[in-house]
């Protein structure tokens, strides 16, 4: 819903876009120290024109206590410069889940900071806090919660430490240059449902078996073989070893070794029919002609009432979705991947192998992860860092695949449209890949329903 818009609202915000303004210039007044000298001043001409002498003393009086105030919070710049301010997220970071966050302010001085706000300015959220007194060689640390919309790298936005300390008719401020280190926000993870995603799994390696069966130069071993044991009944005649068998008269077959169930390979290619750049720039040209023939409507029709604007807004999303869907995919094809190592990893004993093809430069191609969430956090940060291009390049993938995927376990290849990919995966590795087209809405929501959006 969108806020209303009563005389009250309208007022507070154009009080707020003052002070932020205000606070700008670094010393200044604050929104009530500018009302504040404004209506002194007024009082004081009218004394002065007048010659009411009371009527001009108390407006001299008003005026002092903001000189006054100007004048402290000027000289307590230096101390705003000396403090210390340090943040952190807690926890694994998810798109568009609530994480807390924590500010620590540290006073090294040895004099008091009084009337202490702390403000963070950024893209999506903004927030402020107070102390009303931070004692020297004090450590106050105070925490909030925080709401990522996007996955990926983030960086911290600089602080604005401020005081208004005694009378809040002025306003020092100082920018904190940011120390933190980048933070990644890792893919939102979606609603999978196990026991139908297993049952589509088994349904689509029947199918991936028989055509590599069809093109393979030799059979696939079921497990990995480890000895020569006698003949028994029941054993298929494609495990015999004919050479032992001819040398000792009687039938060998080839003994496997029994392959763990939970191993699973999971691929993902990220592909987009143009650059992100393109797609985005597409967007917003589109999405304000939108809202420019909407702004046009309400002026010549009226002003519709909160729902009915959503409801427009609704429809807009509607009609831009033939630009955003290839965004919208990637986007789900990222959080199914990390859905699945994430369910993979909390079942005990499970292995994940991931391999990416994208256009990330510098990263590794191919991971590998166990069964704790400590070393599932490589693979979930390298996700976070996915970046879709219209033509990625599968060759880097390919020679480590040859040598670190597992011999036993599914092979899941997820892409973002029909590719051409799992013909070579099959090739390569003998082995059936299965395919999962996240184009094909329908067939993905039986098993996996995730909000996520692009923009």
């Amino acid at each position: 819903m969108n806020p209303r818009n009563t005389p009250l609202d309208v007022l507070g915000r154009t009080w707020k876009r003052l002070d932020t303004w205000l606070a700008r210039w670094g010393w200044a007044p604050s929104a009530e120290g500018l009302v504040w000298f404004l209506f002194s001043a007024v009082v004081l001409i009218q004394g002065l024109s007048r010659g009411f002498n009371l009527v001009t003393f108390i407006a001299t009086f008003l005026l002092s206590m903001w000189l006054i105030n100007m004048l402290v919070v000027l000289l307590a710049g230096k101390r705003l410069k000396r403090l210390e301010c340090k943040r952190k997220l807690h926890g694994m970071v998810h798109a568009g889940s609530p994480v807390l966050a924590s500010l620590e302010v540290h006073n090294p001085g040895y004099s008091s900071v009084h009337g202490l706000r702390v403000q963070e300015e950024g893209p999506d959220q903004s927030h402020a806090m107070g102390f009303s007194v931070l004692s020297p060689l004090q450590t106050q640390d105070v925490k909030y919660s925080v709401t990522p919309r996007a996955r990926g790298s983030i960086r911290w936005e600089p602080l604005q430490v401020s005081t208004g300390y005694p009378f809040g008719l002025a306003r020092r401020t100082i920018t904190k240059p940011v120390v933190e280190r980048d933070s990644i926000v890792l893919p939102m993870l979606g609603q999978l449902d196990q026991q139908r995603f297993q049952q589509w799994l088994r349904n689509s390696r029947r199918a991936s078996s028989l055509q590599t069966r069809q093109r393979a130069r030799r059979t696939v071993a079921p497990a990995d073989f480890y000895g020569i044991r006698n003949y028994r009944a029941g054993d298929s005649a494609r495990w015999i070893h004919w050479r032992s068998t001819a040398r000792v008269g009687y039938p060998m077959v080839r003994e496997f070794e029994e392959p763990p169930q939970d191993q699973i390979t999971i691929i993902l290619e990220a592909w987009l029919p143009d650059t992100e750049a393109e797609l985005r720039t597409t967007w917003k040209r589109e999405h304000q002609q939108n809202l420019a023939k909407l702004r046009k409507e309400y002026k010549q029709y009226g002003k519709p009432a909160a729902a009915e604007r959503e409801h427009d807004l609704e429809e807009l999303r509607v009609q831009e979705r033939s630009v955003t869907k290839p965004l919208d995919v990637v986007e789900q094809a990222v959080s199914l991947a990390a859905s699945l190592c994430n369910m993979w990893t909390r079942r005990l004993g499970s292995n994940i192998t991931l391999g990416i093809i994208d256009g990330t430069t510098g990263l590794p191609a191919m991971m590998e992860s166990g069964p704790n969430m400590k070393q599932l956090l490589p693979l979930m940060e390298r996700l976070a860092l996915t970046k879709a291009i219209p033509q990625p390049n599968p060759n880097q993938l390919m020679g480590e695949l040859r040598q670190r995927a597992s011999r036993s376990g599914s092979i899941l290849l997820i892409s973002t449209h029909a590719s051409t990919l799992v013909d070579s995966l099959s090739q390569t590795l003998n082995r059936p890949v299965q395919l999962l087209d996240m184009s094909k809405q329908e067939q993905v929501r039986r098993f996996f329903n995730c909000p996520v959006q692009a923009v």
